[in-house]
């Protein structure tokens, strides 16, 4: 889709050539603009000043004048060295382009400019000609190019200024033949500036841990604003790094110079001062802070100067070439800038330490695949040369050295006898070519400078303070000012060709800078590395050396193009970036570049309705002079063919019945020949392409929007991230969160619908934000701006809630740190949403009344910890509910005992005494309340309510009273009081006890949760174990009976109630003894069914002597991990899809290796759902365990981390028996910080102590595995 302005130009004087502008408003990512160029015939033909109509409307050329061939144009074109280019705007990078069904009347600016302008015989230069456009009130103006043409070889090339705008597609007519010698481009060329002032701008590219900056200074056309290049820049850059020639994490930026004219070494200050301003920032520092220089790489690339035949400059010049180094996977264009790259980053720069390098791009490098530079001890600055010949170095600059290898002096133009001092005992003399590299010493000392007068005028700091602008050469006065040869008289009032004077207007300024330099920098080692097996080619602006360049033995006649009709291109010829349709000739040494070329479809040989023009002709009885006219010399096509009446004579619109004839239905020969009738060109030429173009937009996310309410509606697992990215991206997301409002404020009826669609509302809020930018998705949602809505969600007022919401969105829209703020609390809403459906399982809650026991008895209830062998991830809501739930785990005992327990009593004070514990022995945690009014309850359901103290404290304290009121003990909103409920209902009050003796945070126990200022870790699995032995333990001292599936599902109820989710497998493996297999089908009400796996009994033995458990000492925030879960399941990311399809069928195999005592099946299934558990939830693999499992994979059958990952406890299914003291040798022998292995003191139990900020902790090996319960 493209939104196209219609533009309409006169030519100013006449001429042979005319050209236009048209101009694309919006694109979609991944749709390169194009914009239309094609030469008007000349204005001998034509009326005085026809007009000519262009838009975008399909990449379509549109012409409401007659046209005709040139009458230079020939059939082929002879020219051994010319170079003519059409053209395309800075945007537009040769991407393809619609065909059209049939060739233009007009030819295209490379046939007509082959034709006209390099005709055989022709020795006449193309006068300048203006384009001017009639604007539209307040349209800004386009600006024009200034181009070199060169004429036939038998002329001397002379630089002609043509007023020619920016193009991409290319019809041809008349000339089928490019002939050798000759380049056919589009491509913007800047190369005639005439003196005229340039505009550089820079582009800068960081990255964490390898900063690098890369540096690109464009010069600018006369008149182009330079955004349009600094965003050129970093498109361009960004293009690179999703190709992988730069790393991914890499932050892309551009900034402008300060000024034009800084030099190569004022422009490197500036860089370096704005990549250590942002190395800064990230940092946390407030001020620019050279410290941050000791280990960052930064790399500074620069280019500025114009190249004749490419209008991006050389650093974005392509090369005949199909991938470049890492790129070899993928398809993709190859500039200059690539292969320097990748000759940096994977030979030049490699082992180098922290500081700066400094390259130009104005040049191909070729290093030996075996080059290395040493790097030991080095201190001070290197330059790195490329050998070259004494003639070729007359006019570039060469280093002289000394035996040592350190740099005497710089030699820039200096004569033959001068620079043949230089040489190398190879002949050869050492190139300026490019790479210098400046330690971190040498760059904190050069960033000095910065503040220093007069080189402050070299940054963008010192011209915002006022200090004059200031020229100098990275070359002729930074590195100058290191050379040994040099004194500082010569170095300060030296006069040397290519760098500011000192006798010139600025020549005080200019000695002062010198003098701050050698003050700065003298005594500063340079050395230099030479690389005689190198090749450095210097892209210079010959026509002909480029041709050569492009052209060179070993490279494919045909690089990323399309061509109809290979045996018509000579093997001697390139095809770069193009498609040739129809037999296109290219002989030997001509180059095609970026262009659509297309062999006309003439009258003779074309057809129409399936007939050729003859059976049309005698079918109809039409005559060809009826269609095209009788006029001599006219081409004759299905474009210009007056075909299609519109009106009859006498007024009123044809219809179909003035063509049915035409397919042998009624109608009338007569009756057709009556009518107004118009070409394809005429109709095209009155299409409204704007309205068209703004309807294809409007259709496109009108059925995106209706695909994502269909999609939320059906249950359907489309993902629906790219419809959201296309809607923000073309400024459409206001219809589209309204839809999506309306989507979540009429799905009372199914909560899980209405959850899923406020988490796209927090994607598209996301969206908006943009990538990277407002910090982290997850995060805290309890801004009191949102409790109103909130607090109407949970009362169950979903429309008025949702209503509410987007009140509220309306006020954060404003800034990218509120938009994900705002996501933030969307994705909170959809969290009590999707509580409110997993409370459905309450519906599978069933009590009993039965004995009653006495007052002062204690009903104590103990229960295993549970291992997850498969499925986990799959019974976390919203997944359980809407894909399905498959879990296989089983009941552990550690240290011979249930770790996990509750008791309780019937006490005669109308109160209830809270009291738990948590922890292992020597390191446990012990919180008693009391609570005497119903007031003391109300944090029931906030489990990290603020003024609690311990985070570990607030959930056991709330997870206590929430029993008290999902088992219906006391009812909250009852107007009797705490003591008359009590007295009332039992008699008295209840005194609770609850303890779990694993570590906090182990996974056998799988969240944490974090208070005011402390983190303290306790498991969401052995809160949920925990939740079910004291509602047991309560509804046993009550008096009532359960069985253990609604003790499943109240717990499910209570974590809803507490507000920590969580799915369903921590319960059934901690409530249900042994190996089982629960499911959960995809549905509400949310119900587990559980089955109890038999599995033979020599299995269990065996499983009994090679599961072992490894304490890793790792602790992980799995809340995070669940937050990003379930915000990428309501994505319905397909990666996120599949796995969970992968986590139900894995967890089948786990249930039938159980089944048939197949050890090695089920250690395979343990291994694939460690690796489902890393795509589910990335980062949940710390180094340290990664490491830890790597060096004990020989030994096992599988191994996973328990729970969710991050952390916790490893649990590992040998490969042969008792292997402890061999795990106790190979983890004695990894390097882990920290972690000890110890013999303890039971017999046969090992334990791992990790030394923590708290002291020795410790978990031991199980030693009776399966629980009964």
């Amino acid at each position: 889709m493209w939104c196209g302005e219609k533009y309409t130009f006169t030519s100013s004087s006449a001429g042979r050539m005319w050209a236009w502008t048209m101009r694309s408003l919006r694109h979609p990512i991944g749709i390169k603009r194009h914009c239309c160029t094609e030469p008007m015939p000349a204005l001998s033909t034509l009326d005085p000043k026809p007009a000519v109509t262009v838009d975008l409307h399909g990449c379509r050329i549109v012409q409401t004048c007659s046209t005709a061939t040139p009458s230079g144009a020939t059939q082929h074109v002879a020219s051994s060295s010319s170079f003519s280019t059409a053209y395309r705007c800075a945007a537009c990078h040769g991407a393809s382009v619609p065909r059209m069904s049939s060739a233009l009347s007009a030819s295209a600016v490379a046939a007509w400019i082959l034709a006209g302008v390099m005709s055989g015989t022709s020795s006449k230069l193309f006068q300048q000609q203006r384009v001017q456009l009639s604007q539209r009130p307040g349209m800004p103006a386009l600006p024009l190019c200034s181009v070199l043409w060169a004429t036939c070889p038998t002329l001397p090339v002379a630089p002609v200024s043509v007023g020619v705008a920016t193009g991409a597609i290319a019809w041809t007519v008349g000339v089928k033949s490019i002939a050798g010698g000759a380049v056919v481009s589009t491509g913007r060329l800047s190369c005639c500036s005439r003196g005229r002032s340039t505009n550089t701008c820079s582009a800068f590219f960081f990255r964490a841990r390898h900063d690098c900056i890369t540096r690109v200074s464009h010069v600018l056309m006369e008149g182009l604003h330079p955004r349009a290049v600094l965003l050129l820049c970093v498109a361009e850059l960004e293009v690179r790094q999703q190709r992988g020639l730069l790393p991914p994490g890499a932050l892309l930026l551009t900034v402008a110079d300060p000024k034009e004219r800084l030099g190569s070494g004022g422009a490197t200050l500036n860089a370096l001062l704005v990549a250590t301003e942002h190395l800064s920032a990230r940092a946390g520092y407030t001020v620019v802070t050279a410290d941050v220089l000791d280990t960052a790489h930064i790399l500074i690339l620069h280019t500025g100067r114009d190249f004749p035949w490419d209008g991006c400059s050389r650093a974005f010049c392509w090369m005949p070439v199909a991938a470049a180094g890492r790129c070899v996977d993928m398809e993709g264009p190859v500039c200059c800038l690539d292969m320097l790259l990748d000759c940096l980053s994977t030979k030049m720069c490699v082992g180098s330490p922290p500081g700066v390098w400094v390259c130009s791009t104005d040049m191909i490098l070729s290093l030996p695949t075996t080059q290395k530079m040493s790097w030991k001890d080095f201190s001070g600055v290197r330059v790195v040369s490329l050998p070259g010949d004494i003639s070729f170095a007359a006019h570039h600059g060469v280093y002289l050295t000394d035996a040592e290898g350190g740099v005497r002096d710089i030699i820039y133009r200096g004569s033959e006898e001068r620079i043949q001092t230089a040489a190398m005992p190879d002949g050869k003399v050492p190139l300026v070519s490019g790479p210098v590299f400046f330690s971190t010493a040498v760059s904190e000392k050069l960033l000095q400078t910065h503040v220093t007068p007069p080189l402050d005028g070299c940054t963008y700091m010192g011209m915002d303070s006022g200090a004059p602008p200031l020229q100098i050469s990275l070359f002729l006065d930074i590195l100058m000012s290191l050379c040994s040869d040099q004194t500082e008289t010569k170095f300060v009032n030296g006069e040397r060709p290519g760098c500011s004077s000192p006798l010139g207007p600025q020549g005080a300024a200019v000695k002062s800078a010198r003098s701050v330099l050698w003050r700065t920098l003298r005594g500063v080692a340079l050395s230099l590395v030479y690389i005689p097996d190198g090749y450095y080619d210097y892209m210079t602006a010959s026509g002909r050396e480029h041709v050569i360049r492009l052209t060179e033995a070993g490279i494919e006649r045909q690089i990323l193009s399309h061509i109809e009709e290979l045996p018509c291109v000579s093997e001697a010829s390139r095809v770069i970036n193009s498609v040739l349709e129809g037999a296109v000739h290219v002989v030997a040494g001509a180059v095609v570049q970026h262009c659509h070329l297309q062999v006309p479809s003439d009258a003779d040989t074309g057809s129409f309705l399936n007939r050729t023009w003859s059976q049309f002709f005698s079918h109809t009885g039409i005559q060809p002079e009826e269609l095209w006219g009788a006029e001599c010399g006219v081409r004759r096509c299905l474009l210009d063919a007056r075909l299609f009446p519109v009106f009859k004579p006498h007024g009123g619109a044809v219809g179909l019945e003035g063509v049915r004839f035409l397919l042998g239905g009624s109608g009338t020969t007569e009756s057709w020949r009556a009518a107004w009738r118009l070409s394809l060109k005429e109709v095209l030429s009155l299409a409204d392409q704007q309205g068209e173009l703004r309807w294809r937009e409007e259709l496109f996310f009108s059925a995106g929007r209706r695909r994502a309410v269909d999609t939320l509606k059906g249950h359907t697992d489309h993902n629906l991230l790219p419809s959201i990215r296309a809607a923000v991206l073309g400024g459409q997301q206001g219809a589209l969160l309204q839809a999506l409002d309306s989507v979540a404020s009429s799905s009372s009826a199914d909560l899980g619908v209405a959850a899923r669609t406020l988490a796209c509302i927090a994607d598209v809020l996301g969206c908006l934000a943009g990538e990277g930018r407002g910090g982290l998705r997850s995060g805290p949602a309890a801004n009191p701006s949102w409790t109103p809505a909130f607090r109407l969600l949970e009362q169950g007022k979903l429309a008025a809630g949702v209503q509410e919401l987007a009140n509220q969105r309306a006020a954060w829209l404003s800034r990218p740190d509120l938009l994900v703020r705002a996501a933030r609390h969307y994705e909170g809403a959809g969290q009590i949403l999707l509580r409110k459906a997993v409370m459905s399982a309450r519906k599978f809650v069933f009590t009993a009344q039965a004995h009653l026991p006495p007052m002062g008895k204690w009903q104590e209830v103990e229960c295993p910890a549970r291992l997850d062998l498969s499925g986990g991830w799959s019974d976390t809501p919203p997944i359980a509910f809407e894909h399905g739930g498959v879990v296989v785990n089983m009941a552990v005992r550690v240290d011979g005992r249930r770790p996990i327990g509750a008791r309780a009593r019937r006490v005669a004070e109308p109160h209830l005494v809270l009291v738990s514990t948590s922890g292992a022995p020597g390191c446990s945690m012990t919180s008693r309340v009391v609570c005497e009014v119903l007031a003391d309850l109300d944090t029931h359901c906030q489990p990290h309510a603020p003024g609690q103290a311990l985070g570990m404290i607030a959930l056991l304290g709330a997870l206590l009273k929430a029993v008290c009121v999902c088992s219906d003990v006391v009812c909250v909103s009852s107007p009797l009081s705490l003591e008359q409920q009590l007295l009332q209902h039992w008699g008295g009050g209840l005194e609770l006890h609850s303890w779990s003796l694993l570590p906090h945070g182990s996974g056998l126990a799988n969240m944490t949760i974090e208070s005011v200022g402390i983190c303290a870790r306790v498991s969401a699995g052995t809160s949920s174990i925990l939740a079910g032995a004291v509602l047991a333990a309560v509804y046993r001292c009550t008096g009532r009976s359960y069985d253990t599936s609604s003790l499943i599902h109240a717990v499910l109820h209570l974590e809803q109630i507490l507000t920590t989710g969580g799915g369903w497998q921590d319960q059934v493996g901690g409530l249900v003894g042994g190996l089982k297999l629960a499911r959960s089908h995809a549905a509400l009400p949310l119900r587990v069914d559980v089955e109890q796996l038999t599995v033979p009994q020599d299995f269990l033995a065996a499983l009994q002597e090679r599961l072992l458990l490894v304490y890793t000492g790792k602790t992980r925030l799995a809340r995070n991990l669940l937050q990003d879960v379930v915000r990428n399941w309501y994505s319905r990311l397909p990666s996120i899809v599949q796995n969970a399809e992968q986590l139900v069928s894995n967890a089948e195999e786990c249930a039938h290796a159980c089944t048939e005592g197949s050890l090695p099946r089920l250690g395979a299934s343990i291994d694939r759902y460690w690796q489902q558990k890393k795509a589910m939830a990335p980062g949940c693999e710390p180094a340290a365990v990664r490491t830890m499992m790597n060096a004990l994979r020989p030994l096992t059958l599988g191994q996973s981390l328990a729970g969710a990952g991050g952390g916790g406890f490893l649990f590992i299914l040998m490969r042969d028996a008792h292997q402890e003291e061999r795990v106790q040798q190979i983890l004695h022998s990894t390097p882990m910080f920290g972690v000890f292995l110890h013999r303890a003191l039971e017999t046969s139990v090992y334990t791992l102590w990790n030394w923590t900020q708290k002291g020795l902790r410790s978990c031991s090996k199980m030693h009776d595995i399966l629980s009964d319960c």
